[in-house]
């Protein structure tokens, strides 16, 4: 099983750096992938994160730069409760993930990590069979359409049917029942 681990120190640097402070309940939000085909939409992202930082979860975005205008949308429509943790190092990112109680992202590095850090990963795919490409580490949650459509698993990088319904009916509803499921088991599947 692919294991990462972040130590105290490492933490305790970022919680400083970051202005966290130790024991705040988050969940953190990885918007980005390659390809814009296996991107839930921003505006789920954004749902999302309005329903948790109203039930009192702290939101974290995180991601590369390239992510900035994702995190800026989302927290437009999400307001207080909400942090931008985008377009730093990946290691802040990593470290972000191993403190967070759960991550939903896309089919993307992000995902993996959180999962190889045994944070509850809830990962979203549309043209990626997440029977070939989800992480193999058991706290991952794997949310695809359901009923499975004819042009699913297309494995394009832009929707070939410029519908993208693979990824826009699943909505924001059924990801943060699946985080409220993960947030309720503090020791789900931890590595």
């Amino acid at each position: 099983m692919p294991q990462l681990s972040v130590s105290d120190a490492q933490a305790g640097e970022w919680r400083g750096r970051m202005n966290v402070a130790k024991g705040t309940r988050a969940v953190a939000l990885a918007p980005g992938s390659v390809g814009e085909a296996k991107r839930w939409p921003v505006a789920y992202y954004a749902e999302t994160a309005k329903q948790l930082a109203q039930s009192g979860v702290e939101v974290w975005i995180i991601g590369g730069p390239d992510e900035k205008p994702f995190a800026k949308e989302i927290i437009e429509h999400a307001g207080q409760g909400v942090r931008d943790f985008t377009g730093g190092k990946l290691s802040d990112g990593v470290i972000a993930l191993s403190l967070a109680g759960a991550a939903v992202a896309n089919d993307s590095g992000l995902l993996h990590v959180s999962a190889a850090l045994g944070v509850p990963a809830i990962g979203m795919f549309g043209p990626t069979d997440p029977a070939k490409w989800a992480p193999i580490n058991p706290v991952a949650e794997l949310i695809t359409h359901e009923p499975l459509l004819d042009c699913q698993y297309c494995m394009q990088y832009v929707c070939p049917l410029q519908h993208h319904n693979c990824m826009r009916e699943v909505l924001p509803a059924r990801v943060v029942e699946s985080v409220k499921r993960a947030l309720a088991m503090p020791n789900f599947a931890r590595v």
